[in-house]
Protein backbone atom coordinates (compact mmCIF):
# COMPACT_ATOMS: atom_id res chain seq x y z
CA UNK A 1 0.00 0.00 0.00
CA UNK A 2 1.07 3.34 -0.66
CA UNK A 3 1.56 6.32 1.65
CA UNK A 4 -0.57 9.47 1.11
CA UNK A 5 1.96 11.15 2.22
CA UNK A 6 4.25 10.11 -0.13
CA UNK A 7 2.21 10.34 -3.14
CA UNK A 8 1.44 14.32 -2.31
CA UNK A 9 5.18 14.59 -2.03
CA UNK A 10 5.55 14.08 -5.79
CA UNK A 11 3.13 16.02 -9.40
CA UNK A 12 3.88 14.38 -12.76
CA UNK A 13 2.44 16.36 -15.25
CA UNK A 14 3.50 14.93 -18.90
CA UNK A 15 7.10 15.06 -19.03
CA UNK A 16 7.66 16.62 -15.75
CA UNK A 17 7.92 15.14 -11.93
CA UNK A 18 8.25 17.67 -9.31
CA UNK A 19 9.38 15.98 -5.59
CA UNK A 20 7.92 18.63 -3.31
CA UNK A 21 10.09 16.86 -0.39
CA UNK A 22 13.28 17.11 -1.72
CA UNK A 23 12.47 20.36 -4.04
CA UNK A 24 13.35 18.72 -7.27
CA UNK A 25 12.40 18.57 -10.96
CA UNK A 26 12.90 16.46 -13.29
CA UNK A 27 11.79 15.44 -16.73
CA UNK A 28 11.42 12.27 -18.21
CA UNK A 29 14.02 12.64 -20.82
CA UNK A 30 16.52 12.61 -17.54
CA UNK A 31 16.97 16.37 -17.33
CA UNK A 32 17.06 18.18 -13.75
CA UNK A 33 16.21 21.70 -13.72
CA UNK A 34 18.29 23.57 -11.64
CA UNK A 35 16.11 25.68 -9.18
CA UNK A 36 15.62 28.02 -6.39
CA UNK A 37 13.16 27.31 -3.67
CA UNK A 38 10.88 30.18 -4.87
CA UNK A 39 11.19 29.04 -8.34
CA UNK A 40 10.24 25.73 -7.94
CA UNK A 41 7.17 26.83 -5.95
CA UNK A 42 6.29 29.06 -8.80
CA UNK A 43 6.85 25.98 -11.44
CA UNK A 44 4.94 23.72 -8.95
CA UNK A 45 1.62 26.02 -8.89
CA UNK A 46 2.08 26.37 -12.89
CA UNK A 47 2.12 22.99 -13.43
CA UNK A 48 0.04 21.74 -10.74
CA UNK A 49 -2.67 24.53 -12.75
CA UNK A 50 -1.52 23.27 -16.08
CA UNK A 51 -3.66 25.30 -19.23
CA UNK A 52 -4.54 28.22 -16.80
CA UNK A 53 -2.83 31.12 -16.90
CA UNK A 54 -1.83 32.83 -13.54
CA UNK A 55 -0.75 36.62 -14.29
CA UNK A 56 2.46 37.93 -12.99
CA UNK A 57 0.62 39.97 -10.24
CA UNK A 58 -0.72 36.44 -8.60
CA UNK A 59 2.36 34.59 -8.86
CA UNK A 60 4.48 38.03 -7.49
CA UNK A 61 2.30 37.92 -4.45
CA UNK A 62 1.84 34.10 -3.73
CA UNK A 63 5.16 33.48 -3.83
CA UNK A 64 7.87 36.89 -4.20
CA UNK A 65 5.93 38.70 -1.37
CA UNK A 66 4.44 41.15 -3.96
CA UNK A 67 8.01 41.52 -5.58
CA UNK A 68 6.53 41.78 -9.37
CA UNK A 69 10.41 43.09 -10.70
CA UNK A 70 11.92 39.56 -8.85
CA UNK A 71 8.89 37.90 -10.15
CA UNK A 72 9.30 38.86 -13.64
CA UNK A 73 13.00 37.93 -13.91
CA UNK A 74 12.80 34.20 -11.93
CA UNK A 75 9.83 33.33 -14.27
CA UNK A 76 11.51 34.64 -16.84
CA UNK A 77 14.36 32.46 -16.87
CA UNK A 78 12.08 29.65 -15.25
CA UNK A 79 10.38 29.45 -18.47
CA UNK A 80 13.45 29.60 -20.60
CA UNK A 81 14.67 26.43 -18.85
CA UNK A 82 11.58 24.80 -19.18
CA UNK A 83 11.22 25.39 -22.90
CA UNK A 84 14.55 24.51 -23.02
CA UNK A 85 14.14 21.19 -21.31
CA UNK A 86 10.85 19.99 -22.44
CA UNK A 87 11.83 19.33 -25.92
CA UNK A 88 8.70 20.65 -27.34
CA UNK A 89 6.77 18.83 -24.83
CA UNK A 90 6.15 21.22 -22.24
CA UNK A 91 6.42 24.85 -22.08
CA UNK A 92 5.60 28.24 -19.89
CA UNK A 93 3.84 30.72 -22.66
CA UNK A 94 4.15 34.17 -21.25
CA UNK A 95 1.78 37.27 -22.65
CA UNK A 96 2.09 40.59 -21.39
CA UNK A 97 -1.31 40.87 -20.95
CA UNK A 98 -2.06 37.72 -19.71
CA UNK A 99 0.20 36.42 -17.66
CA UNK A 100 2.36 32.71 -17.60
CA UNK A 101 0.95 29.04 -18.57
CA UNK A 102 2.26 26.31 -17.96
CA UNK A 103 1.09 23.61 -21.10
CA UNK A 104 2.11 20.21 -21.86
CA UNK A 105 2.32 18.08 -25.31
CA UNK A 106 2.78 14.67 -24.11
CA UNK A 107 1.00 12.65 -27.27
CA UNK A 108 2.95 15.39 -29.79
CA UNK A 109 5.46 17.74 -30.36
CA UNK A 110 4.33 21.02 -30.03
Amino acid sequence: MIDDFLMDDYICVGPLTLCRQERLANTVMGIELSLEDKTFDALDILATREGETLTLKQLATDIWDGDSDAAWLALTRLAEQVNSAGHGFMQIDYSETTGYTFKTQWATRL
